[in-house]
Order: structure tokens, then C-alpha cells, then sequence
């Protein structure tokens, strides 16, 4: 998954071989998830349409398979999708689902994609408030102090929305504070 974000090419043919493998072996879950995380690297690569096909038959054989925490991923990163193509109001339903069966089977991880995308598509319909109050949310129940990366995430988020709503001391306080965690992952 790390290859994901550094060399979306290697991770696609990994994923692909991962997939392949999978299949083979009738291990369906795996297969799935191969797919979805080949889709990932796809909609990195700039290929949309492959990166909805892969995701979208990951997140519905989920369902299927009784597999939640992959439920909760591809919902997920399909909404963060919606979100970076300007579909804030299609996405904010996407990742209602993906919170909701994150809510309902505690077991599986803090849904951090689906909260940081949720609160980027309230800002991009212009509902700051909202996406305040949700960032909130989302640092209140972090499971761990020791996040770095997600508290880097949330903080320039609020700092953008501070900014949008004309509260300069405000955003000029999260961006501090997200400068200070952006220095201790190293960023």
C-alpha cells in the first residue's frame, strides 16, 4: 500500500499479480481487495474510469463477502474520488455509508479517509461551520495521540476552512499546529 503512494505504476502490477494469485487460490477477499487497491492506483495514475470499475466491484463484493473493513476502504476512497472531482454532494453519502459501517463494527479501524474527505466536501459546499464541527469530532475520537499524520491532515483542514470563513488568526493557529506535526513525521 506504501508503493501506492510513491510508484502507483509498481503497485498496480503488484496489486495485479496479488489479484491473480488470489484468484487462484479461490482466496475471493483477497481477490477483491487486490482490485480495489489496483483501482487506487489507478485513479493515482489519472485512469478514472478503470479506477471506478476496480473500486466499485471491490466496495460491492464486500457486501457480499462480509468483509466491513474493506467495505469501509473502497466507500471510502471512492468518496474521496467524488471529492477531488468536485462531487461533494454524491460523496458526503458515499462516506455517511463508509462512517456508518465503521460505527457498527468497532473492530475495524478508525475510518480517517472517510472523516478527512467528508470534511473537505462540507468545505467545498461552502458549509464551514459544519466541517468544524465534524473535525472536532474526528480529533475527540481518534483512537491514539500517537497519529501524527491524520493530526497534520485535520489541522491544515481546519486551517483551510478558517481561512474560507475570513478567520486569519484562527487558520494562522491550525496551520502552526499543523506545521508542528508535519516536522515530526517529516513531512
Amino acid at each position: 500500500m506504501l508503493a501506492t503512494n510513491y510508484d502507483a505504476a509498481l503497485a498496480k502490477r503488484v496489486w495485479t499479480r496479488v489479484e491473480e494469485e488470489a484468484s487462484s487460490q479461490h482466496e475471493y477477499r483477497l481477490r477483491m481487495r487486490a482490485e480495489g487497491e489496483k483501482g487506487i492506483a489507478s485513479f493515482f495514475l489519472g485512469d478514472i474510469r478503470s479506477a471506478k470499475k476496480d473500486v466499485t466491484r471491490a466496495w460491492i463484493a464486500a457486501k457480499y463477502l462480509r468483509d466491513p473493513a474493506a467495505q469501509v476502504r473502497y466507500a471510502s476512497v471512492y468518496g474521496a474520488g467524488l471529492v477531488e472531482l468536485r462531487r461533494f454532494d454524491e460523496a458526503i453519502r458515499i462516506l455517511d455509508k463508509a462512517i456508518a459501517v465503521a460505527n457498527s463494527h468497532p473492530q475495524i479501524a478508525y475510518p480517517s479517509i472517510a472523516y478527512n474527505a467528508k470534511i473537505d466536501a462540507l468545505r467545498g459546499l461552502s458549509r464551514g461551520q459544519e466541517a468544524l464541527k465534524l473535525a472536532d469530532v474526528y480529533l475527540e475520537r481518534l483512537p491514539s495521540d500517537h497519529l501524527d499524520s491524520h493530526l497534520f491532515q485535520i489541522r491544515v483542514s481546519k486551517g483551510q476552512i478558517y481561512e474560507d470563513l475570513g478567520d486569519s488568526q484562527s487558520a494562522e493557529t491550525e496551520y502552526g499546529q499543523a506545521l508542528d506535526y508535519a516536522q515530526k513525521v517529516g513531512f
